[in-house]
């Protein structure tokens, strides 16, 4: 069975209406239209009918009509009538499409397809000279929009198939122009820029606005020998020849809206300035199981300038567990056995500026029960030292040798089985456990506080004692010839525990 199916198209031309009436016979629907495209790109070519020039800004208007059965109502309401096979309309339709897009010539003027740039240091000025490869699209007067930003322009010159052609730069607004192309093709277009240079204490510095091409080179040269470098972007660094005397870059930067240099000496970035740093020394002591534990938290400031390593006085004597911190990166450390102390050299990964803590850990074997012993601090001859980096200095504790200024927290504790006794310290002051620092804060601590390293901390320990209490209760009975004496002892033991009882009988 064959069904046939009637499309009637209706449309209003420029000058006159038509009224399309396709045949399509039913099968497979995907089929029948690939087979009706492909004839529709095999016929030959049919000129589109041009209509009166002032009919092109009206609207065109289509109708379909399915089923068939309507086909003769619409003869009969639209008497100019005409039947085109469905191919032939396609093909006309794809025609005039083309056509169209012919009329409106390509999507944009012309394209930059390749900017250098070559720069070269003046005293204050940084001069440029850029190299654009232009293809100009537009048959006549095409405009390219460039953008330089506060650098200025000074000439421009344009050559095409060899040969000098003319070009004209027409400002547009701040740091930006177009370039006027009287013809199509290739243009390679030289512009001489120039733009300041600024001097700060990180270096020597310029940048520029520049047109946002697929391929930029960058290359700069300053007058001056071992210069760093930096540009910004930065894809791919190219290979140069550098004169004596001078340090020269070139880069590949990719499609970028602006380009910056910067240059300083590679020795040194910054001016060079004496260290200055402060640390806060947190200290926390415990004495336990035979040992002398030392936790310690040193915080940091760099003030100024930049730490690559940093000294640590630690006592004879103690056994360094670890040396670590959250916030710089350590590459080593290597403690040194001096005269009177240790001292550990931390080296970092890079320059270390700003805040960080570093923290050290130590043991060491307690001394005999009851010999009094230091815990922290320097000795007495060093309280009367300037300053805590004194080599003849006997140190105690765990402190800072490269801070022009420490002060800190102690905390001493010690085990359950034991008793701290505290000689009146010197140079320490007692604080409140709310004032402690969190990391070292401990419950039933003994905390002080200092504003200067060189103090003295001396403790002993002893066993714990026990402290007992007794209820006595004693009932005496007299009889004729005796007297008998009946006792009751109830015990309280704290701290610690005993292991026999003495009791003396009259």
């Amino acid at each position: 069975m064959r069904v046939v199916e009637t499309v009637v198209f209706w449309m209003r031309w420029s000058v006159t209406a038509a009224v399309v009436a396709i045949l399509l016979l039913a099968g497979d629907r995907s089929v029948a239209q690939d087979e009706i495209r492909r004839a529709a790109t095999q016929s030959p070519p049919v000129e589109p009918i041009a209509g009166p020039a002032a009919a092109k800004d009206k609207k065109f208007e289509q109708w379909i009509y399915v089923p068939y059965r309507d086909l003769k109502s619409v003869f009969e309401k639209h008497p100019s009538a005409v039947f085109l096979p469905y191919m032939e309309y396609l093909r006309l339709w794809e025609r005039a499409g083309a056509a169209d897009r012919v009329a409106k010539g390509p999507p944009v003027s012309g394209v930059i397809t390749q900017a250098d740039y070559v720069a070269t240091v003046d005293e204050n000025l940084a001069r440029i000279t850029a190299t654009l490869s232009v293809q100009v699209l537009g048959k006549s007067w095409s405009e390219i929009p460039i953008r330089f930003g506060q650098a200025a322009i000074g000439k421009v010159t344009a050559i095409r198939n060899g040969k000098a052609t003319q070009v004209l730069l027409r400002g547009t607004g701040a740091g930006q122009y177009a370039l006027l192309f009287p013809e199509p093709g290739t243009h390679a277009v030289t512009l001489e820029l120039t733009a300041r240079i600024r001097a700060s204490a990180d270096g020597h510095s310029f940048d520029f606005d520049c047109p946002t091409v697929g391929m930029t080179t960058f290359e700069l040269t300053v007058p001056r020998p071992e210069q760093a470098v930096d540009l910004t972007p930065r894809l791919v660094a190219l290979p140069v020849k550098t004169d004596k005397g001078r340090t020269r870059v070139r880069a590949r930067l990719g499609a970028t809206p602006k380009i910056s240099a910067l240059w300083y000496p590679r020795v040194g970035q910054k001016p060079d300035m004496d260290l200055l740093t402060s640390v806060s020394n947190y200290q926390h002591v415990s004495v336990r199981d035979g040992l002398v534990h030392t936790d310690v938290f040193l915080h940091h400031e760099v003030l100024r300038g930049e730490l690559t390593q940093l000294r640590i006085a630690v006592p004879l004597g103690h056994r360094i567990l670890d040396v670590a911190s959250t916030q710089a990166k350590i590459r080593k450390w290597v403690p040194v056995d001096d005269e009177k102390r240790q001292v550990v050299t931390v080296e970092f990964i890079g320059a270390v500026q700003g805040k960080f803590v570093l923290e050290v850990h130590t043991e060491r074997p307690a001394p005999a029960m009851g010999q009094v012993f230091a815990v922290s601090g320097v000795d007495s001859a060093g309280i009367e030292k300037s300053t805590i980096d004194d080599p003849g200095m006997t140190i105690h504790g765990i402190h800072s040798l490269d801070a022009v200024r420490e002060s800190g927290q102690v905390v001493l504790t010690h085990g359950a089985d034991l008793t701290l006794n505290v000689v009146p310290p010197r140079g320490l002051v007692r604080i409140e456990p709310n004032e402690v620092f969190q990391a070292i804060r401990r419950p039933a601590g003994r905390s002080y506080k200092y504003f200067s390293p060189r103090f003295d901390l001396r403790v002993s320990y002893e066993p714990v004692q026990p402290r007992i209490t007794v209820d006595h209760a004693t009932r005496l009975i007299f009889r004729d010839d005796e007297l008998r004496s009946v006792s009751q002892l109830k015990y309280t033991v704290e701290r610690a525990g005993v292991f026999e009882w003495k009791l003396k009988l009259p």
